[in-house]
């Protein structure tokens, strides 16, 4: 009995360890568990033991597991499998010969045909997966490979096709008419006398990427297959060092960018990627916006269409492109005083800088006697910064707002300014508003430009004095319980030793508008010393001549170079 149970203990052993034999063999495929995990294949275990043209068997899945080859007749559209490998380090051209390609001996070895037949017969070998995933799908293959050549033979170069096939069900063969054609490479040297090269050098290898963007479901299969047909004379094309990666699909968010206006901050641009890749940006007018990274930097008003584009990795497919309009505003113009006042006509400035596309920009004015421009008269299209307005009528106020313009993009109005039409009205003597006596001539409600060279006091009530210059000369003097609207600008004079200088008394309101300037204007003395100083600090670099963009110094100031000066900047602030 103990002879027995040792019997039947080998006999145990011997069918456990068949069993593991089959269950090898029957490992049909090779296996895809993950997205972006590379999966490798050398071909060291092909035969390398040997002379050049020595021969050893071959069988689909077993020789070099989950590989398939076959010879192709295109005439019959039949395959028939190869059942010899060959050594070969280039120096052996028998054709129809699946080959095991490297130096006599070496074990690294790199797969491949010289192919043989009929013109269009392929000969094909070809790497079978399967998508063992549960519940992801394969949206893509990215195949990468070292095309080796032990051959230069002619001056015809031999491509070297890539095909494909997904099915749910097994594949056990290679099957041209099922093959899909995916891409071409070629042989790398064509030309010059014949010789057997290593493949292993680097000038006869290079390396090979293919993408072949396909769906694979959970439990479906794929055979990548490189096919050859026969040439004039055969290269010697080879397979080493493959790698099959996995990818998945990849989709971008990039949301509507909303109204810009040039002169605005630069912005970042937040579109998204379900892969978590990063994203490139591009404009499609650098005079509107150009982008850093995904910073965006205004240069004009306009529209530029913002791309968004992931161009994928090894675990994705690249995204498709996702576009945003960005719609870029002009710059409000900035009002200047108005000038060439008359009783009937004035002439409106106005600033403004719109960057790269500021030569296009055009300007619409409207103004009106109604403050809230219910039903406002309109200019149009204007390319100069200033224009006249004609035929008002005389005593009169006029509001009057600007924008600008771009293609179809409006900025924002200017903040309203105002203008009276009228006569200038000048002091002659010391006294009461009301007194005639006390003025060039009659003073009513309106006037152009009011001049206080006098002792003055308003007391009688009125709703309002509107004029657009105030000017209190080194000798006037205005005391008022009542408001003056003062649309343009307050200059107020001093003389050169600063011992006098026109004055305000106001008990009640002065009010200036938005848009105006306020003026000290001081005679300086001829051939003299002057000095100025502010209760802040002004830097000799911001001092300009008045309306224009010279900067001026101290000497600037004399008998015979008289004039208005700027300071354009106090203490950092313009």
């Amino acid at each position: 009995m103990k002879f027995f149970y040792r019997n039947l203990k080998f006999i145990a052993i011997g069918l456990l360890s068949l069993i593991g034999i089959i269950s090898t063999n029957l490992s049909a495929q090779t296996s895809i568990t993950a997205i972006g995990v590379p999966i490798p294949q050398n071909f060291n275990t092909l035969p390398s033991v040997g002379t050049p043209g020595t021969s050893s068997s071959w069988a689909d899945n077993s020789t070099l597991p989950n590989w398939y080859a076959t010879y192709w007749n295109e005439g019959t559209g039949v395959g028939t499998v190869p059942t010899l490998i060959y050594l070969n380090n280039g120096s052996v051209s028998t054709t129809s010969r699946l080959t095991s390609f490297g130096t006599t001996g070496a074990s690294d070895r790199a797969l491949g045909f010289v192919p043989g037949g009929n013109n269009g017969d392929f000969s094909l070998y070809g790497w079978r997966l399967k998508n063992t995933m549960a519940t992801t799908t394969i949206n893509g293959i990215s195949v990468q490979w070292t095309l080796e050549q032990w051959r230069r033979i002619n001056t015809t170069a031999q491509p070297l096709t890539i095909f494909y096939q997904v099915s749910a069900s097994p594949i056990t063969q290679i099957n041209k008419a099922n093959l899909v054609n995916s891409g071409l490479t070629q042989s790398a040297l064509h030309s010059g006398t014949t010789l057997a090269l290593d493949g292993n050098l680097s000038a006869n290898r290079s390396t090979v990427t293919q993408s072949i963007n396909v769906d694979i479901p959970p439990g479906s299969e794929i055979i990548i297959c490189w096919g050859m047909s026969k040439a004039t004379s055969n290269h010697h094309l080879s397979l080493d060092d493959v790698t099959v990666t996995a990818k998945a699909d990849q989709s971008i968010t990039f949301n509507a960018l909303g109204k810009k206006s040039f002169g605005d901050a630069n912005f970042a641009l937040t579109a998204t990627t379900t892969s978590g890749l990063p994203i490139t940006y591009t404009s499609s007018d650098h005079n509107v916006a150009t982008i850093s990274g995904n910073t965006v930097t205004l240069r004009g008003p306009g529209k530029s269409t913002i791309t968004a584009s992931q161009p994928g990795n090894n675990d994705y497919n690249p995204a498709t492109n996702r576009t945003q309009v960005l719609d870029v505003r002009p710059t409000a113009p900035l009002v200047s005083p108005a000038t060439s006042i008359t009783q009937s006509s004035f002439t409106a400035n106005w600033a403004v800088n719109n960057g790269l596309n500021d030569a296009n920009v055009t300007y619409v004015i409207e103004y009106s006697t109604d403050k809230e421009f219910d039903a406002p008269d309109f200019f149009d299209n204007f390319s100069t910064k200033s224009i006249d307005i004609q035929d008002l009528t005389s005593n009169t106020i006029y509001y009057y707002r600007i924008y600008s313009t771009f293609d179809d993009l409006s900025s924002a109005y200017t903040e309203a300014s105002a203008i009276t039409t009228g006569d200038d009205y000048i002091t002659a003597a010391n006294g009461n508003w009301d007194t005639p006596a006390s003025w060039q001539d009659g003073i009513n409600n309106i006037a152009n430009t009011i001049t206080i060279q006098h002792a003055i006091t308003l007391n009688t009530f009125r709703d309002s004095v509107i004029t657009n210059k105030l000017v209190i000369t080194e000798d006037g003097k205005l005391t008022t319980n009542q408001k003056i609207h003062i649309t343009n600008e307050l200059i107020i004079e001093v003389n050169g030793d600063g011992s006098k200088a026109g004055q305000i008394l106001n008990t009640a309101n002065i009010v200036i508008g938005s848009n105006a300037r306020i003026i000290i204007r001081k005679n300086f003395f001829a051939n003299s010393w002057n000095f100025m100083g502010f209760p802040f600090e002004v830097k000799e670099a911001d001092i300009f001549g008045a309306g224009s963009s010279t900067q001026l110094t101290w000497g600037d100031f004399n008998a015979n170079n008289p004039g208005d000066f700027y300071v354009m900047s106090y203490d950092g602030q313009k």
